[in-house]
């Protein structure tokens, strides 16, 4: 939900945390003073577990905003986050991670899958190195919420047109597209497994 940049969301890495004399520090790291996660926001499915990397100076502390929404733990060098079964699709929720005085937010979304997308309009056209919007009708599985979901909007032949950005927010989405030499090229959205296309020409 919210604005992100092309390419869809990429799943979060693991780092490992680093072994101090003596023994090891579960996601410590002896040189290690800043508090870092690997991803600052996550999808998970209800009834669902996702896992997220971090750095800390120490073993962290970690606190839901809402319990009915998720529940996080640490295991090791990663931050279990659990999305109960009845969890509202849509839903959000905010895990603070905690090290000493150093502190972290991971924004959690219940996954909610569109139903259905369709394009405003079919074509849409654009002079160069102008842009032009492309606007999208969204039904997701729970429709008082935005859809949730992986999210990738490309550009069929970049050298004509390219994606500058996008926003998914409830029953719609919006893509702000850039035109870069005469001809035609096709813009798609895909959230989950659903998409929508529009042809778009330069002029």
């Amino acid at each position: 939900p919210g604005g992100n940049t092309p390419g869809g969301n990429t799943p979060g890495g693991n780092t490992p945390g680093g072994n101090t004399p003596g023994g090891n520090t579960p996601g410590g790291n002896g040189t290690t003073t800043t508090l870092t996660v690997a991803k600052k926001s996550v999808i998970i499915a209800a009834g669902k577990t996702a896992s997220v990397g971090f750095k800390a100076p120490s073993t962290p502390t970690v606190k839901t905003s809402n319990k009915k929404i998720a529940t996080a733990k640490v295991k090791g060098n990663k931050i279990a986050i659990s999305v109960p079964k009845k969890a509202t699709k849509g839903a959000t929720a905010k895990i603070t991670v905690k090290s000493g005085a150093k502190s972290a937010v991971i924004k959690v979304t219940v996954k909610n899958p569109a139903k259905k997308i369709k394009a405003t309009k079919k074509t849409l056209t654009v002079k160069k190195k102008k842009s032009v919007t492309a606007n999208f009708k969204i039904t997701a599985t729970n429709k008082k919420k935005a859809a949730a979901d992986t999210i990738k909007v490309t550009s069929k032949k970049k050298k004509i047109a390219k994606v500058v950005k996008y926003s998914v927010k409830k029953g719609k989405a919006t893509v702000k597209i850039k035109g870069l030499k005469k001809g035609k090229t096709t813009i798609t959205l895909k959230i989950g497994k659903k998409s929508a296309k529009v042809t778009v020409k330069v002029k």
